[in-house]
């Protein structure tokens, strides 16, 4: 078996065990770390692109405002201006939607949460459907038989027609 020249620097051929694999705690913490890594340096990276870019508006506005900016040119600072504008509102709006997924993701982890910590809740049977009252139909006629007196009777005072 030859091994070459250089065969030494190399370590031994690692067979692997699933005593190598790592726990999920130190996998969980480790992207946990990376990832708080990741945005300290996009903040960092963000803030020094705005301030760049504010800087670079507030030079060419002046560019374009001044009186010694050849008219021809004038337009060109003008348009500029309106573009550096517009890719920092494009920068800034980025930033929104990046935080509110980080937001996002921590509330659906507080849900996570709470609903393991919960105790099942006893499941109901359904309520049954609401449904509009039918009117009651009033099929009662007055039988021709009866005394007047009974089937009406009137308080005194009340009516002064029949008094």
């Amino acid at each position: 078996m030859s091994l070459g020249l250089l065969s030494w620097l190399c370590p031994a051929p690692h067979v692997y065990t699933p005593m190598d694999e790592p726990e999920e705690d130190s996998l969980t913490e480790l992207a946990s770390q990376t990832e708080k890594r990741y945005s300290s340096f996009r903040k960092g990276e963000r803030k020094q692109m705005i301030d760049t870019l504010h800087d670079l508006i507030e030079e060419s506005s002046k560019r374009a405002t001044s009186q010694y900016t050849p008219s021809k040119e004038r337009v060109r600072w003008v348009k500029l201006t309106g573009q550096l504008i517009w890719y920092k509102d494009h920068v800034l709006r980025n930033y929104d939607f990046e935080r509110m997924a980080i937001e996002v993701q921590q509330l659906k982890k507080r849900l996570d949460e709470d609903e393991k910590s919960k105790t099942p809740v006893p499941s109901f049977p359904p309520l049954r459907e609401w449904r509009k009252p039918e009117p009651e139909t009033v099929d009662e006629k007055k039988p021709e038989n009866k005394e007047p007196e009974k089937a009406e009777k009137k308080e005194p005072g009340l009516y002064p027609e029949s008094e």
